[in-house]
């Protein structure tokens, strides 16, 4: 892919990506308690197709509201490495 396909591709999500650059800027939340903005993306990754998952120790705790932090990984995994 070159950059002249990089552009479009970027030129056709513009209104999408500024959308929710104002969402999320609109609805700010602390630092490492990121709930609604991980689950937004969650969201949005659901609608779009994109695999992902949640990765770490800390998924249990996040799903009851325990923990701050539960990593979000997106794409294809190699298989090796800790996700």
């Amino acid at each position: 892919m070159n950059d002249p396909d990089i552009l479009k591709l970027v030129k056709e999500q513009e209104d999408y990506l500024i959308k929710m650059r104002r969402y999320f800027h609109m609805n700010p939340e602390l630092s490492n308690k990121e709930f609604e903005t991980r689950k937004t993306i969650i969201s949005e990754l659901e609608k779009m197709g994109v695999e992902y998952r949640l990765a770490g120790s800390n998924y249990k705790r996040w799903k009851t509201g325990k923990t701050s932090s539960a990593p979000l990984r997106y794409g294809r995994s190699s298989g090796k490495g800790r996700y």
